[in-house]
């Protein structure tokens, strides 16, 4: 993988990301203890504007702060499972996802829900009642190191033997005490993903980038997904909740531009989060299980995928604007 023109600066933001501060990231951000400054409201007039009407309203509401309901982040329903693409599939919660990717040579899965008792009651039987053998899971990628995404790991491990990747930081997280928190004990250690390794599997290459700020070595994705035998590129970043501290939001906002270089590179037309009332995926994932021989509603194009990263962004600007001195 060449070098990033953002390379550098998230480089020289490493070395802070393992800091106690970062390790204080939030599932979602809150609203300001104290009134916005016009500075801060002025960055998210601007963030407004950009998500339009589009769904990113729900984006721009949640990651700013500003009054979007949190509801589902508290849901523990699983809907149905779903295929969203010719080779890309949704297991999981209102809450929390787990995407699998089918390969010619087996299963690349994306996160692992809560706990080894979702594992076992929702993700497995959901895999299995899309036709994939959980069996075939070659590899587990833990986005980062939070129980909601590593939960149902080891379960995975003991019963079909993939391997795990996370990243060096993150793998260290899942090792200090008392990092189990509400969720099953993490996973022991196994693979470790580096920035821009690529990981082959059959005929399905996917990219993992370096993301952190969210947690310290937050792993962010690029997958190749096919949608009625046409190519797309879906880019994922694995995690949105913007932390609380100022080093960590700046790490956050590095790492946005680093992965936005890999996106563009890639020619990204697809976001999906793997939180799916962030960006509402679940509701256009539905929709197209309703309606799966016409436009698939979860093809944004570049443009508009553009334009989602330029929202995500903004809100992490006001958030650094409302933290700084």
């Amino acid at each position: 993988m060449k070098s990033h023109r953002h390379g550098a600066r998230l480089a020289a933001l490493l070395a802070s990301a393992a800091l106690p501060g970062l390790l204080a990231a939030q599932p979602m951000p809150k609203g300001p203890a104290k009134p916005d400054t016009p500075e801060v409201t002025a960055i998210i007039d601007k963030a407004m504007a950009v998500a339009g009407d589009d769904y990113f309203v729900t984006t721009a509401k949640l990651q700013c702060g500003v009054g979007a309901s949190t509801g589902l982040l508290q849901s523990s329903a699983a809907p149905e499972p779903l295929q969203i693409f010719d080779n890309l599939y949704f297991v999981g919660l209102n809450s929390v996802g787990a995407y699998a990717i089918k390969t010619s040579d087996g299963i690349i899965l994306i996160d692992s829900l809560n706990s080894a008792e979702e594992a076992e009651k929702v993700l497995v039987p959901g895999l299995r009642k899309l036709g994939l053998d959980p069996a075939q899971i070659k590899y587990l990628v833990i986005t980062h190191a939070h129980g909601d995404h590593y939960g149902g790991a080891q379960y995975l491990k003991e019963h079909f033997a993939p391997h795990l990747i996370a990243s060096e930081a993150d793998w260290k997280m899942m090792e200090e005490p008392g990092a189990k928190g509400p969720f099953s004990p993490p996973p022991a250690r196994d693979m470790v993903a580096v920035d821009g390794q690529k990981l082959v599997l059959g005929d399905t290459t996917i990219t993992l980038v370096l993301t952190p700020g969210h947690t310290p070595g937050t792993l962010s994705l690029i997958i190749p997904a096919t949608d009625k035998g046409v190519p797309h590129v879906l880019a994922m970043q694995g995690g949105t909740g913007l932390p609380r501290t100022l080093e960590a939001l700046k790490t956050y906002r590095a790492s946005l531009d680093h992965f936005a270089a890999f996106a563009a590179a890639a020619g990204a037309d697809i976001e999906l989060s793997n939180h799916p009332f962030v960006d509402d995926s679940l509701k256009r994932m539905q929709q197209h299980a309703v309606a799966p021989s016409g436009p698939n509603p979860l093809i944004i194009g570049q443009a508009r995928y553009r334009r989602y990263e330029q929202v995500i962004a903004l809100c992490a600007d006001a958030g650094i604007a409302r933290l700084q001195p």
